[in-house]
């Protein structure tokens, strides 16, 4: 495929986008890449505190499970011990034994009981939670808990017997394996909170998890509570004045019921990553961004310097093109001007003699007169033609002086003042400060002379022509504009060119001429015409050593 001249320097901007987009898009799936696995390493360290959480709760609830066992096989060993025992050998072993409830279910051995805390009022509700708990079974909630009790029934060889002892041990110990004990040690790992929630509230966590959201304005909550367990779900939360990345799942709970587990850590670091890889990105847009302004920069002044180029080209070609031309219309002149020029001269003198040495009577000398004043006039003419035509194809050698602008067109006008007053028309100069140019006196006249001519013959009797001209440091810029008839566009095109007229007794010579004598001064000339409004010819001539540039 061919790529045109035009098109190539839009393909830098192109390319730079291309290559920008590319290093924007590959940078940015890149640093997804090590996001996804900072995000990763993030969410495998909260699912192995969860882990730990779970493994821990696991370890404690056994450890509860051996705990409450060993104290019911205590229970019952004192029992066995008590049960054959009356009088002070019972007392001195309750005593020693540390018992703080021994009595019989069977009336008749209240004598031999022994209530120790418990009041009168509390031992029938007592004794009733004791005798619906199955036989050799723990019991420590009820009355045996607002006592600071555990108590047990055994159903020894006589009767059933009820067994209480002091509970505060027990639940000592199982104060320090519980949950609340157990997160405890968690906190220390850098993890901003651990939590075990359900819907009546915080279960057990660390010192400060009652910040944490509740569960009727959460909705994860209820997700992660139907979770397998050990499936974590992720999301990041505002806590404090940062950031965590909360895991959350179910727990189960020692009673069966389930609840969730709450695990944040510190995600400053991940932000902080997450913030740098968008200021990276950023930057990398932006220098994206600015490689393209400045390779459209570039491709906008190689345009424009291509554009010069390609228009400097093509006014050499126009050059050469009317140069041919107007070397064809020379030799086309010289062939003309050898072919009528002397037939040309003999016209005039014959006209001179017939003027100068015949008579005629005194009532045909008015015609004759005339007749011998249309024959020179004529002859004049077709000599101008073809002098015009001479010029045309004539080489041009300018002798290019410096002289003041203001004097050099007053000058020009002069002779077409007095035409114009013959005509009744008249032409207004107006001049806009005054300076030097340099160029070539004469043929400047002519360039005049053709162009107010022509305005001169557009414009009607009391019409009027405006010229203005401002010499400067940049050249002499100079307008002609006449309040004639105008032409369209089509027309404007037509007049232009070589032997294209709008005059009767006009050879389309004029224009074409002062626009050549313009040009091989290094100016231009460009015309401005609309129907109704007249004609505005421009020119300029730059200075001399600019018109040698170009």
């Amino acid at each position: 495929m061919r790529v045109s001249r035009s098109a190539v320097p839009w393909m830098v901007p192109l390319f730079a986008a291309i290559i920008g987009v590319a290093v924007v898009a590959t940078a940015r799936l890149q640093q997804q890449q090590l996001m996804t696995e900072v995000t990763r390493s993030f969410q495998h360290e909260v699912e192995l505190l969860a882990q730990l959480v779970y493994e821990s709760a696991q370890r404690a609830g056994d450890s509860v499970d051996a705990l409450y066992a060993l104290a019911e096989e205590q229970l019952g060993l004192t029992a066995r011990a008590l049960e054959p025992l009356r009088g002070d050998g019972l007392r001195r072993t309750i005593v020693r034994e540390q018992v703080a409830v021994w009595a019989g279910f069977a009336p008749d051995a209240a004598a031999d009981g022994y209530w120790g805390p418990v009041t009168a009022e509390t031992r029938a509700t007592l004794s009733a939670e004791i005798a619906d708990a199955d036989a050799d079974t723990l019991v420590d909630d009820g009355v045996a808990a607002q006592l600071g009790l555990i108590c047990t029934r055994l159903d020894l060889i006589d009767r059933p017997w009820l067994l209480c002892k002091d509970g505060a041990p027990l639940r000592n110990m199982r104060r320090q394996l519980g949950l609340g004990e157990l997160l405890g040690p968690i906190a220390q790992r850098g993890i901003s909170y651990a939590a075990i929630q359900d819907a009546s509230g915080i279960i057990a966590g660390t010192a400060d998890c009652f910040a944490l959201s509740q569960w009727a304005s959460d909705p994860a909550l209820a997700r992660a509570q139907i979770r397998e367990r050990g499936q974590l779900v992720f999301r990041e939360l505002a806590w404090g004045a940062g950031t965590v990345l909360e895991g959350s799942g179910s727990f189960p709970l020692p009673d069966g019921s389930i609840a969730v587990l709450r695990v944040g850590i510190d995600a400053a670091p991940l932000v902080a990553l997450r913030r740098e890889i968008k200021t990276h990105l950023l930057a990398l847009a932006a220098i994206a961004a600015l490689l393209v302004v400045l390779a459209t920069a570039v491709a906008l002044f190689w345009g424009f310097a291509q554009k010069r180029q390609l228009a400097h080209e093509r006014a050499l070609a126009a050059r050469d093109e009317a140069q041919r031309r107007w070397q064809a219309i020379g030799q086309m002149a010289a062939t003309v001007a050898h072919e009528v020029r002397n037939p040309l001269n003999t016209l005039q003198m014959a006209a001179q003699r017939l003027a100068r040495e015949f008579a005629v009577a005194p009532a045909e000398r008015g015609d004759f007169d005339e007749l011998v004043g249309v024959l020179r006039s004529e002859a004049d003419r077709v000599n101008r033609v073809v002098g015009d035509f001479l010029e045309l194809g004539r080489p041009l050698t300018l002798q290019r002086e410096r002289v003041t602008a203001s004097e050099v067109v007053q000058e020009a006008i002069a002779p077409l003042r007095l035409r114009a007053e013959q005509e009744r028309k008249s032409i207004v100069v107006d001049q806009v400060g005054d300076g030097t140019v340099s160029l070539d006196r004469r043929r400047f006249a002519q360039v005049i002379n053709n162009l107010v001519g022509n305005a001169l013959d557009a414009v009607s009797e009391n019409g009027r022509i405006s010229i203005s001209h401002r010499c400067h440091a940049a050249g002499l810029d100079l307008e002609i504009a006449d309040d004639g008839p105008g032409m369209d566009a089509a027309l404007l095109e037509r007049v232009q060119q070589p032997f294209v007229t709008t005059k009767a007794h006009g050879t389309g010579l004029g224009l074409p001429l002062a626009r050549r004598l313009v040009e091989a001064h290094g100016g231009t000339l460009t015309l401005e015409s609309r129907p109704g409004h007249g004609t505005t010819i421009r020119l300029f001539i730059p200075p001399e050593e600019d018109a040698h540039a170009s």
